[in-house]
C-alpha cells in the first residue's frame, strides 16, 4: 500500500546540509568560523551573490579570514550592493568616509568590476531566454519501457509521482539511474527504476563519428492521469512541496535545486524552473550548475550559450563534481570548439579519475595513450588508469585498447595484439561498434610488417 511520509520528510528537512551552500556558509560565519565560511563565500560572491559578497567585505573590513583592506572591503561592499544585497547600502556609506584614498578605491573596484561585476555576469554567467526552446532533442530512444504498477494502485487515491535522474552510456545504455524526488516518498521509485534501468538509445555522435555519453538526464513519472487523488493527499502533497519551498526560501541550495526540479518537471505549474536553478547555482550547488550548464548547451529553459555552459561546469568541476569535470573535459577536447584545449582537458580528467569516476578513467588513459602532445603523452601512465578503471569495468574494450596502444608505444608488440584481439572480443559482446578496434589492430599490424620489411 501506498504510504505518506511528508512527517519523515520534515523531520530531516532542516538538517544541516552537506553541501556547500549559502545557509551553511553563512551559519559558519555567525558561528566565527571564517576559516571555513570565507572560501565558500567567495565561490558565490564571484558567482554574483549579493549577501555572499556583503560578507566579505564584512570580511575585509574587520580581518575576518582576511588581512584587513579597506579597498577590497570598499570594492566588495559597492558591487554587493550593485547586486540588490539590502545591507550593503549603509555599509557602503560607512566605508567611504575611511578611505584614504578615493582614487585607489576606484581602482580596486574597477578591477573587481571587470570580473565580477554585473556585466561581467551578464556576459560571462547569466543565461537569457529570449529564445529558449522548451523541448531540445539531444537523442533518439529506442526503447521506453514504462513502469509496471500493481493494479492495487489505482483503488489508493494517491496519484503518486518520482522524479529520476539517469546517464545515457556510449553505447546508449542507462547507467546511475536514482530517484531525486518523489512523492509519497519511496511509492514508486521500484517500479520506475526498473523500467528506466531497461531503456536503450541511440547517443549523439562527436565531429569524429564517436558516441558521446549524456550525464544528468531528468524524466517525470506521475499516476496524475489515471488515478484521482483524494483531498487528503492533495493536502499532504501541496505541504511537501512547501516544506521544500520553504527550505529553498530560506537559502539551502540543494532545496533551491529541487524546486526548480518540481518546476521542470512540470509537478509543480506555477513556477519557472531557471531563476531557481539559478538561485542555487549561484549558491554554489554543483547540479544547479550543471543544469543551468545544460540549458545552455541545448536551448532548453534559456537561450543556447556554449561559453557561458562551460563556465558553469568549469565552476561544478572545481567545486570536485566529477562527472562535471569529465563532460567540461569532453568539451575541451573537441577541436570544433572555440574553447579546445587539450591540456585543460588532461587536468580536469586527471582530477575526476583521482576521484575514481569511471567514464573518466577511460578517457583519460585513451588521452594519455594517444594524445600527440608530448606534455600529455604518457604511455606508462596510461596503463596504470588503464588498469585502475578495469578494476571497476572488468574486460573494458576501451580501457584494454588504451593498455593495448600504450604497449605498442613502449615496444610490447605481441601483448599489443593479444590485448586488442580481446577488445575486440569483448565489443562484440558488449553490443558495441567493434570498427574502431579492428582498424586499430589492423594499423599496428601493417606498423609491424612495414618495420619488418625495413
Amino acid at each position: 500500500m501506498l504510504r505518506m511520509s511528508l512527517a519523515v520528510f520534515l523531520l530531516g528537512l532542516y538538517c544541516q546540509s552537506a553541501h556547500a551552500d549559502f545557509a551553511s556558509a553563512r551559519k559558519l560565519f555567525e558561528q566565527q568560523d571564517y576559516t571555513a565560511a570565507i572560501p565558500q563565500l567567495e565561490l558565490m560572491a564571484k558567482s554574483g551573490h549579493p549577501d555572499a559578497q556583503y560578507m566579505v567585505a564584512q570580511a575585509y573590513a574587520n580581518g575576518w579570514g582576511k588581512p584587513v583592506d579597506v579597498y577590497q572591503a570598499y570594492a566588495w561592499t559597492l558591487l554587493a550592493k550593485e547586486s540588490g544585497s539590502a545591507e550593503a547600502g549603509a555599509f557602503y556609506a560607512e566605508l567611504r568616509q575611511k578611505l584614504p584614498s578615493r582614487r585607489e578605491a576606484k581602482t580596486t573596484f574597477a578591477t573587481l568590476d571587470k570580473e565580477f561585476g554585473q556585466v561581467a555576469l551578464q556576459s560571462n554567467l547569466l543565461p537569457s531566454n529570449k529564445f529558449a526552446n522548451t523541448n531540445p532533442v539531444f537523442t533518439v530512444a529506442k526503447r521506453l519501457a514504462q513502469p509496471e504498477y500493481p493494479s492495487s494502485f489505482k483503488r489508493s487515491g494517491i496519484p503518486a509521482w518520482a522524479i529520476v535522474f539517469y546517464d545515457i552510456n556510449e553505447a546508449g545504455k542507462v547507467e546511475n539511474a536514482n530517484v531525486a524526488l518523489s512523492y509519497p516518498q519511496g511509492a514508486i521509485d521500484r517500479y520506475v527504476l526498473d523500467a528506466v534501468k531497461r531503456w536503450t538509445f541511440t547517443p549523439p555522435k562527436n565531429g569524429y563519428g564517436e558516441s558521446l555519453r549524456l550525464n544528468h538526464q531528468i524524466h517525470a513519472f506521475s499516476l496524475e492521469k489515471v488515478i484521482t487523488p483524494t483531498q487528503k493527499y492533495k493536502k499532504d502533497n501541496a505541504d511537501y512541496i512547501a516544506a521544500i519551498k520553504q527550505a529553498a526560501d530560506a537559502g539551502f541550495a540543494e532545496y533551491q535545486y529541487k524546486y526548480a526540479l518540481l518546476a521542470h518537471a512540470g509537478i509543480l505549474k506555477t513556477e519557472k524552473a531557471l531563476p531557481w536553478y539559478l538561485k542555487s547555482a549561484i549558491s554554489g550547488y554543483a547540479l544547479a550548475q550543471v543544469s543551468i550548464a545544460q540549458c545552455l548547451f541545448s536551448g532548453s529553459l534559456c537561450d543556447i550559450d556554449n561559453n557561458k555552459g562551460m563556465n558553469w561546469l568549469a565552476k561544478a568541476a572545481d567545486s570536485g563534481h566529477a562527472p562535471s569535470a569529465f563532460t567540461l573535459a569532453q568539451k575541451l577536447l573537441n577541436s570544433d570548439n572555440i574553447q579546445f584545449d587539450p591540456l585543460r582537458a588532461a587536468k580536469y580528467l586527471k582530477q575526476a579519475s583521482a576521484k575514481g569516476y569511471g567514464p573518466a578513467l577511460v578517457e583519460y588513459s585513451a588521452l594519455l595513450a594517444n594524445s600527440s602532445l608530448p606534455e600529455i603523452r604518457n604511455p606508462e601512465l596510461a596503463i596504470q588508469i588503464a588498469e585502475q578503471g578495469l578494476k571497476k569495468d572488468d574486460d573494458n574494450p576501451n580501457l584494454l585498447a588504451s593498455i593495448a596502444t600504450a604497449k605498442f608505444e613502449l615496444g610490447k608488440l605481441d601483448e599489443a595484439r593479444e590485448l586488442l584481439a580481446q577488445a575486440i572480443d569483448q565489443a562484440e559482446s558488449r553490443g558495441m561498434d567493434t570498427t574502431p578496434f579492428t582498424e586499430l589492430l589492423e594499423s599496428y599490424q601493417s606498423d609491424v610488417q612495414t618495420a619488418a620489411e625495413k
